[in-house]
């Protein structure tokens, strides 16, 4: 399942990159997962099957494969907004 039919497209591609980033930071630095899962999930959530067939259909592409960032890169990228301020907004600025 992708965005806009039967096969990945450039909308897909460009929101690959994301999703892999945030898959990533979001367990790590928020404590949850980037889809909701569980029994109540899918009332709660009612995108989040969606949302989980999309990323699985990522995951099995070969070309987001190659340009997937490990894990602990993008944990490491976002550690300094992990840290900004109780809630994680930034301060800058203020």
């Amino acid at each position: 399942m992708v965005f806009l039919g039967a096969g990945v497209s450039f909308a897909d591609e460009m929101l690959a990159p994301f999703y892999n980033r945030a898959a990533a930071f979001l367990p790590h630095w928020r404590g949850m997962a980037y889809t909701p899962t569980g029994a109540d999930a899918d009332a709660e959530y009612p995108w989040a099957p969606r949302m989980a067939a999309w990323a699985a259909a990522m995951e099995a592409h070969p070309v987001y494969l190659s340009t997937k960032v490990d894990a602990q890169v993008a944990v490491n990228v976002y550690k300094g907004y992990a840290y900004a301020g109780a809630r994680g907004q930034s301060t800058v600025g203020a």
